[in-house]
């Protein structure tokens, strides 16, 4: 596993070569823009999608196309995301050696009793009421690491 310093070689519109990258798929259309707004408040590119569904394209285009500044540094997702869950993107990302934070946000006690102990280290299991507050806890924590470094297998 190698340390990849992200110099992104052909930046998003709108993304400067150093900012981090978050994806966002947020079934609430609200949520989603409040969620995504504060993280672009607290210096992040932001990719929205409708659904985990939509949201695992995106992750697979920048696996397949190689393009590191596809590759985000932060997810968040609705734990149980129509069309593809937020749980099995967490464990796929894992899968796939990345060491980066994935918000899981879950709307009532019974799914978070569903979720059993799929938090881990990085995978973070919010309140939807809590979700904003504690994702921009964690971007900002993740924004002011001394270097913009991510784990990305070779």
């Amino acid at each position: 596993m190698s340390i990849c310093v992200l110099q992104h070689p052909a930046p998003m519109p709108n993304q400067a070569i150093w900012q981090p990258l978050a994806q966002v798929a947020v079934r609430d259309k609200t949520h989603r823009a409040a969620i995504s707004a504060a993280l672009r408040d607290s210096g992040w590119a932001v990719v929205d999608s409708p659904s985990g569904y939509h949201l695992l394209q995106t992750i697979a285009g920048a696996i397949t196309d190689d393009q590191l500044w596809c590759r985000p540094r932060m997810i968040v997702v609705d734990a149980f995301s129509p069309g593809c869950s937020g749980v099995t993107i967490a464990r796929g990302i894992r899968n796939l050696g990345w060491s980066i934070p994935v918000v899981l946000i879950v709307y009532s006690e019974e799914h978070k009793q569903c979720l059993g102990d799929v938090a881990e280290e990085s995978v973070y299991v919010v309140d939807s009421d809590r979700a904003l507050s504690s994702i921009v806890e964690l971007a900002r924590h993740t924004i002011n690491r001394p270097t913009q470094e991510a784990t990305y297998p070779s």
